[in-house]
């Protein structure tokens, strides 16, 4: 059930504070809110309020949502309006072991990480949400067979969470860095739902080749029936 701005707040058992920020793309909004109203979307100066019974809920609460929708509070397990991992950009690792994340992603990946192994000697780099739904489906490919046991023990077994701090900037663990062979200049690539790592010179071959071979690679996606 969907219910206008005006509509809720000309109910006076809704009371709202909402203040503009200084991005461009929307507000941030603190809603006081009776059991009636559990959560809500403010994304780009435009508003949808979802409205869900929780019987269980006796007494106000508080939810708190970023300007860009991102943050959900006590809504739970609805769709979240992201945007894709997509694009490629050139950082440098530093030192410490610390890469920048690129700022157009991390609203979507949030305020933690799950970097792991991945494949062809790159990392994989997942938001927790997308982490949690990649790692049921290798845990419920059983422990009967082999190549599972295998492919989990290479996927989760090297699986580290790691905090994005305040300048966007992860870091490697050292075993991820030296499986991917990771100098100072390094690429991440975008693939949609995940990230990828890779040092800038193994990206560079790796490309050479596939781009040698994107007629033939098209050509069998083609006959499978996915382009």
């Amino acid at each position: 059930m969907r219910h206008s701005i005006s509509h809720l707040l000309n109910q006076k058992r809704y009371k709202s504070v909402i203040k503009k920020q200084a991005k461009p793309k929307g507000f941030a909004c603190f809603f006081f809110v009776t059991k009636e109203l559990s959560g809500f979307i403010a994304r780009n100066k435009k508003f949808l309020l979802i409205i869900s019974i929780y019987p269980h809920f006796y007494s106000p609460f508080t939810i708190e949502v970023g300007y860009n929708g991102c943050q959900w509070g006590e809504v739970g397990d609805l769709p979240s309006h992201t945007d894709m991992l997509i694009g490629k950009y050139t950082h440098d690792l530093d030192p410490k072991k610390r890469l920048t994340l690129p700022s157009k992603w991390r609203s979507d990946l949030g305020k933690k990480v799950v970097i792991t192994n991945g494949l062809d000697n790159s990392l994989f780099v997942f938001g927790v949400k997308e982490w949690e739904t990649v790692a049921q489906k290798l845990a419920q490919s059983g422990f009967g067979n082999q190549d599972s046991r295998s492919f989990n023990r290479f996927i989760l077994g090297n699986a580290f969470e790691t905090d994005v701090d305040a300048a966007g900037r992860i870091v490697i663990p050292e075993t991820l860095k030296a499986f991917a062979h990771l100098t100072e200049k390094v690429v991440l690539a975008g693939m949609y739902s995940r990230i990828e790592i890779w040092d800038e010179k193994a990206w560079e071959a790796n490309i050479a080749k596939v781009n040698g071979e994107a007629d033939i690679l098209a050509s069998k996606l083609n006959d499978l029936g996915i382009i």
